[in-house]
């Protein structure tokens, strides 16, 4: 369990995406559930990278494990909720190493 508020606990495998809000980070679940917490997408960046997490543009962090297929060169990730997300041509490279490993 990883402490994202100081009551707030969040099991790392049940999240799906990250995604930043300007000065907020909305946690999605795998069952659909949204959790804001305001703080930063960059605070929670080192934290969840251990856990199979790769950022792949300025606001998007997505878990690998609920990765189901990429497109035009790693260019379109598609999760297992059918949400296509644009990855940013600097972080390509994260994102092949990453599904590759």
């Amino acid at each position: 369990m990883i402490q994202v508020l100081r009551k707030t606990y969040v099991q790392p495998q049940e999240v799906m995406l990250l995604k930043a809000n300007i000065n907020y980070t909305e946690f999605h679940f795998e069952n659909g559930e949204v959790l804001l917490i305001s703080k930063t997408l960059k605070s929670f960046q080192n934290t969840f990278h251990q856990y199979g997490f790769v950022r792949i543009n300025k606001s998007d962090m997505i878990n690998v494990q609920y990765l189901t297929s990429t497109r035009a060169k790693y260019s379109y990730v598609t999760l297992t909720n059918n949400l296509e997300l644009s990855v940013s041509r600097r972080r390509r490279k994260d994102v092949k190493n990453m599904v590759l490993s």
